[in-house]
């Protein structure tokens, strides 16, 4: 991932984990970021690695759905223990993918659809955990849906 930056431009790797604030990711246009670094970094090794296009994406889909995102999991790096008991590490490390947990139906139908209309090809669902994978991810086969 590259650098954070304020809306004046200055470098900064803290980013709000209440209000969302603006922010520019790399040199992009500024964009309301929802999620902390602590929330989109590998829980294995706390790097960072989430692909701005797709943060970009989950920022705007966040905002469309209208209510808050528990991330469950983001980027995970190769050495993560999910990532290494695959026969090759996933969408997650490739930083395309995000784990989010819903509450109920409506939160999950919400989501969907917007990650839908949002261009996501590849779903999990994990309805006893109350968790949605979501990823743009061009390595696996897509369109793709699967339950866990």
């Amino acid at each position: 991932m590259g650098h954070v930056f304020d809306v004046n431009g200055n470098s900064d790797s803290r980013w709000s984990m209440g209000e969302p604030s603006s922010v520019r990711v790399d040199s992009g246009p500024a964009v309301k970021n929802y999620f902390s670094a602590d929330e989109l970094a590998c829980s294995h090794c706390n790097g960072q690695g989430i692909v701005k296009s797709a943060l970009d994406s989950f920022n705007s889909m966040r905002e469309e759905c209208g209510f808050p995102w528990i991330v469950t999991s983001a980027y995970r790096c190769p050495e993560h223990p999910i990532e290494k008991a695959k026969d090759q590490p996933g969408a997650h490390s490739r930083g395309s993918a995000i784990d989010v947990k819903y509450r109920n139906d409506e939160q999950l139908l919400t989501i969907l659809r917007v990650a839908l209309n949002h261009g996501v090809q590849r779903v999990g669902i994990n309805d006893k955990a109350k968790f949605i994978h979501l990823d743009f991810d061009v390595v696996n086969p897509s369109p793709a849906y699967w339950q866990y």
